[in-house]
């Protein structure tokens, strides 16, 4: 009798571990997201305020209130950036074309670029590019004299 109620006992443990695992699974797997680079729907880029002509993006896990997230730029030939300054790390990856920073730097396809904290930049695109961001903090606009507003 008392193997018999083990063996129950680890069948029963067995059968709502799986149960319970299974729902986690499909728990989980529903929250998943794909992203496919041929199905992008591109708005106005409007993060800092008001449109920047040229430049528009799709947003991914973007959240506009933190600042974190994930999201696909694109920027016409002859687009320009607004210098800005960093509060947390800013990282991309150049999908297609072309990004030169304001240090004269060519971004091509394929380079993975992180600024750290306090770091500040603009950048230009002659040929247009594509590109991937990771945002984890804000980035606050500069004046001419290198000063946020």
């Amino acid at each position: 009798y008392h193997l018999l109620s083990i063996n129950y006992f680890n069948s029963l443990t067995k059968n709502w571990f799986n149960f319970i695992a299974n729902n986690l699974f499909f728990c989980f797997m529903n929250k998943r997201k794909i992203t496919k680079l041929d199905e992008l729907e591109f708005k106005p880029f409007d993060k800092y305020g008001k449109l920047i002509q040229g430049w528009t993006w799709h947003n991914i896990s973007f959240d506009k209130e933190t600042n974190f997230g994930t999201y696909i730029s694109k920027l016409e030939p002859g687009t320009k950036t607004l210098p800005h300054i960093h509060t947390g790390y800013e990282e991309f990856l150049i999908l297609e074309g072309e990004l030169i920073d304001s240090d004269g730097t060519i971004f091509k396809k394929g380079d993975l670029i992180s600024y750290k904290p306090n770091s500040t930049h603009s950048s230009y695109s002659k040929k247009g590019c594509l590109i991937l961001t990771f945002m984890r903090g804000h980035n606050n606009q500069l004046n001419k004299n290198n000063k946020t507003w």
